[in-house]
């Protein structure tokens, strides 16, 4: 994850896109002709709705960045770093009208288009971030004589509430002052946030059609990565045999879920550790160098493993059975030196 520390929003622009008509026709992004001004209180809201969605510990992801060709976003967003604010705002304009063009259903909402550039990190590393932000409505407050009185507000943006927004942001790796010099994807990282990061993987016409970037190709190591440290970690727990077995069991069943498509150390964290083990866990998976943020599922290299459950005994006996459903067909008893193993079910064969 970008190290968010020093982060500095330096100059920002706001447009407008728009849902597919009916008829299938692009209608124009509305345009601003000049640079948003935030007073102090606005830039400190919007840097922390910033830290929160991309920081540690974040539901972002880290992508690959697939296309650096000419009018890619890439490549718009590197003209942006060291510009002046005229040719910042042309190219705001530039980047709405390419997220315009990638919305291309009607099943894709209209909203704000937010073009920030700024710097990051210790080394004060330029970057440029596109948030995509939708419309929602709520309440104001009004102090009156009568008492206290609500206006409701149809057009709020970005309140600590608010989930349905996605940020896009490149930050250069090296510096290259040469405006003549082509930037390459190599030269620069990209995270993606998408609300939907929860349950479902990012918005294709958002990550990949705009920013043109693809999941990340590591995504199977990760998977890996993070199942045997989890089981490692769950073996050196001081608890007993019983209490590991019920971990290992719920690692299946966490990345096993149909519905899941990332991985997030915290939020398996809360799957089923007590308040201690999970700040252990917290701990481990860090000394490890596993990301605490999010990664994409894929489970190419655990499969084999999420199938059955093995049971390993002290004397070299093993008990395989299927995972599924594996809590209410067998039961486990540990004594000092027999464990009954009960299970639902008639012997029917032998090898």
């Amino acid at each position: 994850m970008p190290n968010l520390e020093n982060l500095r929003i330096e100059r920002l622009v706001l447009h407008e896109v728009f849902i597919r008509p009916i008829d299938g026709t692009v209608t124009s992004p509305r345009y601003s002709n000049e640079l948003a001004q935030l007073d102090a209180e606005g830039l400190r809201a919007l840097r922390d709705r910033l830290v929160i969605a991309i920081g540690k510990d974040s539901h972002c992801m880290e992508m690959e960045i697939q296309d650096d060709a000419a009018g890619s976003a890439l490549r718009i967003c590197s003209g942006l770093l060291r510009c002046d604010d005229d040719m910042f705002l042309q190219g705001s304009k530039d980047i709405a009208r390419k997220l315009n063009q990638a919305q291309d259903t009607r099943s894709i909402p209209g909203g704000i288009v937010v073009v920030l550039g700024g710097k990051v990190d210790p080394y004060q590393r330029p970057f440029v971030a596109i948030i995509k932000a939708e419309e929602h409505g709520g309440f104001m407050r009004l102090d009156g004589d009568q008492g206290i009185m609500l206006r409701y507000l149809s057009t709020l943006l970005l309140t600590p509430q608010q989930r349905l927004f996605k940020i896009g942001i490149f930050v250069e790796l090296e510096p290259q002052d040469d405006p003549d010099i082509l930037r390459r994807g190599h030269e620069f990282q990209a995270f993606v946030y998408d609300h939907l990061m929860r349950t479902e993987n990012p918005a294709v016409y958002f990550y990949q059609t705009f920013l043109g970037c693809t999941i990340a190709r590591t995504a199977k190591q990760q998977t890996k990565k993070f199942y045997d440290l989890t089981k490692r970690f769950v073996d050196e727990l001081s608890v007993t045999n019983e209490r590991k077995l019920e971990l290992n069991i719920s690692l299946s069943t966490y990345l096993r879920a149909q519905n899941r498509t990332t991985l997030h150390t915290e939020e398996f964290g809360e799957f089923d550790f007590s308040s201690q083990e999970r700040i252990q866990y917290r701990e481990f998976m860090a000394e490890n160098a596993f990301p605490s943020n999010t990664v994409p599922l894929d489970r190419t290299l655990i499969q084999k493993f999420l199938r059955v459950k093995r049971l390993n005994f002290s004397n070299s006996v093993r008990v395989v059975a299927p995972l599924e459903r594996f809590d209410e067909n067998v039961k486990i008893e540990s004594g000092d030196e027999f464990t009954t193993v009960r299970i639902r079910g008639s012997l029917i064969g032998q090898s």
